[in-house]
């Protein structure tokens, strides 16, 4: 891997209909992947990495509930990254996790404004 890396999807016009048509995630989703021990080892534990990934879903719909939505979803882009993005085994390698999706990037925004 590099600093800055792009998985992407086996069918990006599929992948789009999915996200712009039918406001869903994508089965088999484009992933922006920041690896950023690569340049600066500083970042992460010795040995480790502290991997960002970024995966472009459709805007919040009133039936999508990301507590219930992203767990699933989660071994959907692990998967992802197993198999073309080099990182066999990364499931098992997580040893800290964090994720941000459109239910709290809105409870910031309230928050903020609050």
């Amino acid at each position: 891997m590099l600093h800055h890396n792009f998985v992407f999807s086996k069918d990006p016009e599929k992948e789009f209909e999915y996200i712009y048509d039918r406001g869903e995630p994508a089965p088999d989703p484009t992933a922006y992947v920041c690896a950023p021990a690569i340049s600066e080892p500083e970042v992460a534990p010795e040995g480790g990495e502290a991997l960002y990934i970024l995966v472009h879903t459709p805007y919040l719909r009133e039936h999508h509930d990301w507590k219930k939505m992203l767990p699933e979803y989660r071994e959907v882009i692990l998967d992802k990254m197993e198999s073309c993005a080099g990182t066999k085994g990364i499931s098992d390698a997580i040893v800290h996790e964090a994720s941000l999706t459109h239910e709290g990037i809105n409870k910031r925004n309230r928050d903020m404004k609050g």
